[in-house]
């Protein structure tokens, strides 16, 4: 079952208890329409405010893109995110996941699982135009639109999308088959190739022809 817990200042808070304590709303429970075990929401502001962090456990089949992926039971991922304040006093994180993913071999066909250990960092922003005025860059924290209701499985989610080889293979599977060829042709070449065709000298054709009368 999938139970996160937020922990800071000496308190591990459970889903099942009420999340406000000494004032906090660190997680809003759930949209509309959503359960529990359909997506969690986070405070992205207020994690990185009292620099706390949640942390939990996550079935892979629960993520409906990543689901469509595996190639057959999986165990859960574990995560861990921690808020806090980065140099420039933005509202950041970390994220860190690691989760057994089984794929399928392009291969062979048979079940590949890929170990996956991922360490991300993130800063947030409040809107729209304001991430879109970032430049693209090669930092290693990456922007995103920050919010109160922030879809943490979707970020999840698209981290383990990522770290996924578009073919996955087993390292030890053998290339595709050569194309088979048939026993006579084999058989021809080889001939050819052992008796090479006798030089012929350039004019020995002409010694055939007769020289024409008029």
């Amino acid at each position: 079952m999938y139970r996160p817990r937020w922990v800071g200042r000496g308190v591990v808070y459970s889903q099942e208890n009420a999340i406000t304590a000494a004032g906090f709303d660190w997680l809003h429970m759930r949209l509309p329409g959503m359960t529990n075990k359909d997506h969690q929401f986070i405070d992205v502001f207020e994690l990185a405010r009292t620099g706390q962090q949640v942390e939990g456990g996550r079935p892979l089949a629960g993520l409906p893109r990543l689901a469509t992926m595996l190639a057959g039971p999986s165990q859960d991922l574990q995560f861990q995110y921690r808020g806090y304040l980065d140099a420039h006093r933005r509202s950041a994180g970390t994220l860190r996941i690691a989760a057994q993913v089984p794929l399928r071999c392009d291969r062979c066909g048979g079940t590949l699982v890929l170990p996956v250990a991922i360490h991300g960092s993130f800063y947030f922003v409040n809107g729209e135009a304001e991430l879109a005025r970032i430049p693209v860059d090669d930092s290693d924290n990456e922007p995103l639109l920050g919010s109160r209701r922030f879809d943490l499985d979707e970020l999840i989610e698209d981290e383990l999308i990522l770290a996924c080889p578009i073919s996955p293979r087993h390292p030890d599977c053998e290339p595709d088959d050569p194309p088979v060829e048939r026993p006579g042709a084999i058989a021809a070449e080889a001939a050819s190739e052992a008796e090479p065709e006798p030089r012929r000298a350039p004019f020995a054709a002409l010694a055939g022809f007769k020289p024409r009368r008029h």
